[in-house]
């Protein structure tokens, strides 16, 4: 803590009590029962629900530590990598940085940059993906990387300086940053929000148990072991129609509903511009590759 003589704004800081409270109460406590529910989905093999709920939890959080510090969000959508970023801007001793294997017994890691899982959390937790258009690959290293990245943003949703007032009109600053890099441990905020309070639960309770099942940064005493090893993928559904359009397309002798089903989607399920895009260009490049090899073929079966 540090003394310092300039007076306080006593109205701007009431002010960032009260607006404080409100991003605690509008990203912070929702981004809890997201992150909560994301566990129970990936124990249940509900991959989509896992991804969709994880990001938007990661989401939350960092858009909570860039209002809480002075930031608007208005510019942010739901991609994790900018707001990673600003975060990450607002102050370089935070300690949020690349995952780490976190030596659990049986577990297959699998090493990946920051910006690699970001991506890949962004793809398959994206809202188009809720329809399954991208599908997923999944393993067990996942939870525990989702679980070891909202620990570290999770722990950061708080006001990096805080200025408290002395009676004699000088200010206490409480540098928030320099006590999470020095209490590794430390994650808990001062008031009891869904994670504080489920943490608290009586050891025998099941939604704690639940909670902390397999839950290295969150839970205390020695790493847990897995049992078993759990993997899943599912492609998208439109992966084979679309092989089957470029083949048909190739092939003049091969005839298939490819072109039906893919214009069918395009005109009846709404897509992001960007895959609708694609799905056009796909059945545009099959009307013209056939058209080329079509021809061809019926002149030299006429010849």
């Amino acid at each position: 803590m540090t003394a310092v003589k300039p007076p306080l704004d006593s109205r701007s800081e009431k002010l960032k009590i009260h607006t404080n409270e409100i991003v605690r109460r509008m990203f912070v406590a929702t981004a809890d029962g997201n992150y909560i529910v994301a566990r129970l989905a990936f124990f249940h093999q509900l991959p989509f629900d896992f991804y969709w709920l994880s990001l938007h939890a990661l989401e939350k959080y960092y858009k909570a530590i860039l209002l809480m510090n002075g930031r608007p969000v208005l510019q942010y959508k739901h991609h994790l990598a900018p707001l990673h970023q600003a975060v990450l801007d607002l102050d370089p001793r935070l300690p949020i940085g690349e995952l780490i294997d976190p030596q659990i017994g049986h577990l297959r890691w699998i090493d990946e940059t920051m910006d690699a899982w970001l991506a890949r959390l962004d793809r398959f937790g994206a809202a188009d993906n809720r329809y399954a258009t991208y599908g997923y690959y999944l393993c067990e290293d996942d939870l525990f990387k989702v679980d070891q990245h909202v620990w570290n943003v999770r722990r950061c949703c708080r006001l990096f300086l805080e200025k408290l007032a002395r009676n004699d009109g000088t200010e206490i600053v409480i540098d928030n940053v320099r006590e999470l890099v020095k209490n590794k441990k430390l994650w808990k905020g001062i008031c009891k929000w869904p994670l504080e309070e489920l943490a608290s639960l009586p050891s025998g309770n099941r939604e704690r148990a639940a909670f902390l099942s397999l839950n290295v940064p969150f839970r205390s005493g020695r790493k847990p072991s897995l049992r078993s090893r759990q993997s899943m993928s599912h492609s998208s559904p439109f992966t084979d129609w679309l092989r089957l359009l470029r083949a048909s397309a190739n092939d003049p002798s091969l005839q298939n509903s490819a072109p039906d089903v893919v214009a069918w989607a395009v005109d009846h399920i709404r897509f992001s511009r960007k895959d609708e895009r694609q799905l056009r260009s796909a059945t545009e490049d099959y009307t013209c590759a056939r058209a080329e090899n079509v021809l061809p073929a019926r002149r030299a079966a006429g010849a």
